[in-house]
């Protein structure tokens, strides 16, 4: 051991960074707060009281249930979505559209 010094330690495999995927959540409270400066981007539409938000252009994979809805929301795009969100979307008049599984 006195002979080599790297016996102990951490040495091993280091993932490359272009393997790592993260997701991009956001939260359904932060999504119904920012509702009117998506339809002013052009990133949405409102129809009367309901906004149609597509999630997938906006780069998000998945939605949390943190926050307020005080919006009806029509998300669409969306890859996953938690029950809490989904919850919260649906108990306002909202409708949520999921791909379907194969």
């Amino acid at each position: 051991m006195a002979e080599n010094p790297n016996y102990f330690g951490k040495h091993g495999f280091k993932r490359p960074l272009k393997m790592i995927e993260s997701e991009t959540v956001l939260n359904v409270g932060d999504l119904d707060e920012a509702a009117d400066r998506l339809v002013a981007s052009g990133h949405a539409t409102k129809t009367g009281r309901r906004y149609t938000i597509d999630v997938s252009r906006l780069g998000i994979d998945k939605i949390l249930g943190s926050g307020k809805v005080m919006r009806q929301l029509n998300l669409t795009g969306v890859k996953c979505i938690s029950v809490r969100a989904r919850e919260k979307v649906t108990g306002k008049g909202g409708t949520i559209d999921l791909p379907v599984d194969k």
